[in-house]
């Protein structure tokens, strides 16, 4: 039997993108920005009184090539970082135009930063350092060949389960590391899940972190079809990543998303109390993927497995004799080939 939501229990106050926590201070003159304890200046980013990069990356040390992304707020290049000793390496040059624009803006690039210098983590996309020109900001940050997750399922459709299983055990990695250190990355998403011909799979895109758990007056901020039904009616944690996860393993293996008439807030939760997780799960895959995904997507968060619990499981272990960074990397290397043959068709 299915059940009605009161529309009237909605938080409307979460749906507000100007909430208060986006009303911060912020100070920007003709050489520095400064917002909520970071300083950018011409050559040198530093964080809460720490300086994390300084001379190394500037204007002249990059040279920009093709836009690989776009975002609300952003614009991503694949450009060539030149060291100081001569060394030459390929990055992603993000660059944002937040000096004139909304404090949301500001907000999302600052976490941005935050996120990915307390992480640190090989499954999440590395920052390099970040530079201020004229009005724009410039993060300089680890390069993915193979683009995002969501190319990937546009040109494969649904994937074999020998492909799906190493993309989502880094996957749980890259949230075990986030969440590990008290960040959520609350808009996990295909399109924020990146792959290389290594067979390295990491997460991106931090503009939505955040630190701790949310109260039920929190800014509801990311992609609506991934948020967990949670994020809108009660206070959230880690645990709206996983049901984010959930929907992006069911994607990768079905090529569909399960809510994809989604297009409001409201939308997501009334299809979440209508839906049926059995019905949901009525495609043909391994009993052990299927347990994993309805692990995820259980309505009441408490009842969602953690990060480092579903790594555990025996589709993983067993099924897939994946059991650490070197054999899903190594697995999903061996079906590279695929998905270049997807391309090419």
């Amino acid at each position: 039997m299915t059940r009605r939501i009161d529309i009237l229990s909605l938080n409307i106050d979460a749906i507000n993108t100007e909430a208060e926590e986006l009303n911060c201070s912020f100070h920007s003159d003709d050489e520095h920005f400064r917002y909520e304890g970071v300083t950018i200046g011409a050559d040198f980013l530093r964080l809460e009184g720490e300086t994390l990069s300084r001379g190394e990356i500037a204007p002249g040390s990059l040279q920009l090539g093709h836009i690989i992304g776009k975002g609300a707020f952003s614009e991503v290049r694949v450009g060539l970082w030149t060291r100081k000793n001569g060394d030459v390496s390929t990055v992603a040059v993000k660059d944002f135009r937040v000096i004139s624009g909304s404090s949301e803006r500001r907000s999302m690039l600052v976490r941005e930063l935050k996120a990915l210098t307390k992480v640190q983590s090989d499954h999440v996309i590395r920052l390099y350092g970040a530079y201020l020109e004229e009005t724009h900001i410039t993060m300089v940050l680890e390069y993915m060949n193979l683009g995002s997750l969501d190319a990937t399922i546009q040109q494969t459709k649904a994937m074999k389960e020998a492909m799906v299983a190493p993309i989502a055990y880094q996957i749980l990695l890259g949230l075990r590391d986030l969440h590990e250190k008290g960040i959520m990355h609350r808009d996990l998403k295909p399109a924020n899940v990146l792959l290389s011909s290594d067979g390295e799979v990491k997460l991106c895109d931090a503009g939505m972190a955040s630190l701790g758990e949310q109260t039920l007056n929190s800014t509801v901020l990311g992609t609506a079809k991934y948020m967990a039904p949670e994020r809108l009616t009660k206070s959230y944690g880690r645990l709206s990543d996983i049901w984010s996860f959930g929907l992006v393993v069911y994607e990768c293996v079905t090529g569909k998303h399960p809510f994809s008439k989604i297009d409001s807030l409201v939308d997501l939760l009334v299809t979440v109390e209508e839906s049926d997780l059995n019905e949901l799960l009525s495609f043909k895959c391994h009993s052990g993927l299927k347990e994993i995904i309805a692990c995820s997507l259980h309505a009441d968060p408490e009842q969602r497995m953690p990060a480092n619990i579903l790594l555990k499981s025996p589709w993983f272990l067993l099924t897939h004799e994946i059991e650490n960074t070197r054999k899903a990397r190594e697995q999903l290397r061996i079906m590279l080939p695929l998905i270049e043959k997807h391309r090419n068709l």
